[in-house]
Formats: C-alpha cells, sequence, structure tokens
C-alpha cells in the first residue's frame, strides 16, 4: 500500500538491532543518542503509515465481520508499540536504563500490534475455531477490497483446507463473498463439492488421492 514502507521498515529492524547490541556495552546514553536520533522519525513515519491503513482499513473489516458473525460485535484496533502521548526519542532516552538492564529495546515499532476483542475481551477467548477462520477471512477480504479500491489491483485469494472448522452455511457465506471480489481464487477442500461451491466458473480442476 505504501511504497516507502519496506525500505523504512527495513532500516528501523537494523537500526533497532544495532542499538540492542551497542547497549551491552554503552556506559551512558549518549553512546545511543546517534542512532536513536535516526530511528525516531522513522518510527513515528511507520506509525503514521499504519494508523493511517487501519483507520481507512477498520470500518470496512468492521462490516465483513459483521456479515460473517452477527452475533458478535468485533472492535479492531491498533496499537503502536509505546504510549500514544509520548514522543519515541524521549522514551528512548527515559527508557535507556531500563532497556539497557534488559538487554533489549522493550517498546517500538516493533512491538506494534493490531487488537481484536468483543466487548472488551481478546477474540480468542470468545470465538470457536470456526467464528475465528471467518473473522480472519473478513479481514483478508476487507484487505484485497482496500487494495483494488487504493490502487485498482486485485488480490489473489490462496485457501487451503476450505471447508475445515466451518458448516454449510458458514462455507456458503464464504464462497459468496469470495465470488463477489471478482478475484483468482484458489481453493483446496477434501471433496470436489466442497470446492465447486466456491466459483462461478471453474478453469482447472486437481483431484488426487493418496495411496498407502
Amino acid at each position: 500500500m505504501e511504497p516507502q514502507f519496506y525500505p523504512a521498515w527495513a532500516r528501523v529492524k537494523r537500526l533497532t538491532k544495532q542499538r540492542n547490541a551497542l547497549m551491552k556495552t554503552a556506559r551512558s546514553y549518549r553512546e545511543l543518542s546517534y542512532w536513536d536520533a535516526e530511528l525516531a522519525p522513522l518510527a513515528h513515519q511507520i506509525d503514521q503509515w499504519r494508523k493511517d491503513y487501519i483507520d481507512k482499513l477498520a470500518e470496512r473489516a468492521a462490516k465483513l465481520c459483521e456479515a460473517f458473525l452477527p452475533e458478535y460485535e468485533i472492535k479492531l484496533s491498533y496499537s503502536r508499540g509505546w504510549d500514544k502521548e509520548t514522543d519515541y526519542a524521549d522514551l528512548l532516552r527515559d527508557n535507556f536504563v531500563r532497556d539497557q538492564q534488559l538487554g533489549y529495546t522493550v517498546s517500538g515499532p516493533h512491538k506494534a500490534d493490531l487488537r481484536l476483542r468483543v466487548g472488551g475481551t481478546p477474540v480468542e477467548d470468545v470465538l470457536s475455531r470456526g467464528q475465528l477462520k471467518l473473522m480472519v477471512c473478513a479481514l483478508r477480504l476487507a484487505q484485497g477490497q482496500q487494495l483494488t479500491e487504493d490502487k485498482q489491483k486485485q488480490c489473489i485469494y490462496l485457501i487451503d483446507d476450505f471447508a475445515s472448522e466451518l458448516d454449510s452455511r458458514r462455507r456458503a457465506l464464504l464462497a459468496e463473498q469470495l465470488k463477489a471480489t471478482g478475484a483468482q481464487v484458489f481453493v483446496s477442500a477434501i471433496s470436489a463439492d466442497q470446492s465447486l461451491k466456491c466459483a462461478t466458473k471453474i478453469v482447472r480442476c486437481f483431484m488426487w488421492k493418496t495411496v498407502k
């Protein structure tokens, strides 16, 4: 989605690794300040890119989660990896002693997370395996739709063991949503009828049996 993200993220990982190594021998924060002066602006830029993306994705993801799991209100939020009110350069300086004692940089963009909750409870503590699978599919579909809208490019969807953990109603629901994307979809399934539900037309269908 953001062409400059990968080189910036690679640089952040390299700087964090160098910082962690230097902490083992540093006698004062001054020895790390040069690295942090470059690390902090990159961290804030990555955080902004992530936040902008999640802000755009959240509404689309919520609608798909509601379509798949109407019995639950799933909330998606982004945690950037450090306190949202704190400048990252200040945090690196203020936490130098703690980081040095632990031997690594505790907070930062490398600790960012995507949080999914139902009524304040993590989804993995509420949803069944099948429901979790549907939720993940909803998130992937939302990402694909967002990519198509922003870049006018289609995704290719790869789904292994399509029917696993899903009853017939939920399989049909997922199949309809996949067909609605108009994208190319590769599906593996135990039986042919499970995969056929996914397609408006079959271009190639491969079948095999395990021989013992």
